[in-house]
């Protein structure tokens, strides 16, 4: 079958990049093919990669950088044809500006791809640990398709699962968290999950937030169970305001979002229910929607999601933007 575009990886990206590594790997016009190049060995291993994308007309050098907002994002324009950030902040002015492109929500997913793609590096000594950690996370991963769960699960009218990261940086979307499981606990919801912690033995001070502190871990699945059962999901902006994998993993499974602003570029036609990110307002505001659950009708993200933000949907993207389509 002819394919009309070539697309040589040019670096070794990590596995976290296994969202874009399966659509370029089953995109069906595409022939994927790894080509380290030496010049790009600084970009290894990272959550940023380098293409060479050939077409009949033309060839084109983009990175895919799918780190939280930093200001390295900066100093790329001279490298690169196009850059492609995960994490572009609407607030910020990049140099070049014309070479700098969103892409859309994303989340690990499982990805035999990346094996190869890894290969004898997984089991080199010096990286055997850390590797294998990384190979089981990816692992534990369930498939792209949590459209196609959504299908067969049950919301659980009065049920709200919410699960994140109590970050040590991020003391302001730590409370707002505590703020909105408080709501929803004096609103008489039945509420599962919590603070969940990176370091074993930190705790805020605060114990607003403290209390909802949980070191129980959850399987991948029972994750996913407990969202597609959940009533509504709630969402914050993670470091320098990143979006979070959870609002990706939320608009795959179809689910009715609460979030404060969010901070990143994202696509048109996106459905959510938007909160102040001030403390003064956020509980009431809040506490008005999910005393209605009229509030949540018609949020579905299933088309935007399969046209826009699907992982072979981006790719398309891509190339349409760099103008090879």
């Amino acid at each position: 079958m002819y394919k009309p575009f070539k697309i040589d990886l040019l670096s070794i990206p990590n596995f976290w990049t296994t969202y874009y590594i399966h659509g370029l790997a089953t995109h069906p016009e595409i022939e994927f093919r790894l080509r380290p190049d030496p010049i790009y060995h600084s970009f290894n291993y990272l959550n940023r990669f380098v293409l060479k994308i050939t077409s009949e007309e033309s060839e084109k050098l983009v990175l895919l950088d799918l780190d939280d907002p930093t200001e390295r994002h900066f100093t790329y324009h001279h490298q690169f044809d196009h850059i492609f950030l995960s994490q572009k902040r609407k607030d910020w002015k990049y140099p070049s500006e014309w070479k700098y492109h969103a892409l859309y929500p994303h989340f690990p997913i499982r990805s035999f791809k990346m094996f190869s793609i890894q290969g004898i590096r997984m089991f080199h000594p010096s990286r055997l640990f850390r590797n294998l950690r990384e190979f089981k996370a990816i692992f534990r991963q369930k498939p792209l398709w949590l459209t196609e769960l959504n299908e067969k699960s049950v919301v659980d009218k009065g049920y709200i699962f919410y699960k994140r990261t109590l970050w040590r940086n991020l003391p302001a979307e730590n409370m707002l968290s505590a703020r909105f499981l408080d709501v929803c606990h004096r609103l008489g919801f039945k509420v599962e999950g919590g603070l969940s912690r990176i370091v074993d033995n930190y705790r805020t001070g605060i114990e607003q937030i403290d209390k909802y502190v949980i070191r129980v871990r959850l399987s991948r699945l029972d994750y996913i169970k407990k969202t597609l059962r959940s009533e509504v999901c709630f969402n914050t902006p993670s470091i320098n305001g990143a979006c979070s994998w959870r609002m990706g993993e939320y608009l795959a499974m179809d689910k009715p979002i609460i979030s404060t602003p969010i901070k990143v570029e994202m696509p048109e036609g996106l459905h959510y229910l938007e909160v102040s990110d001030d403390p003064d307002l956020f509980e009431v505001q809040v506490e008005e929607l999910l005393l209605n659950p009229k509030n949540f009708r018609n949020l579905s993200n299933r088309n935007v999601f399969l046209q826009k933000i699907h992982p072979v949907a981006q790719i398309d993207y891509i190339l349409e933007t760099i103008g090879l389509r």
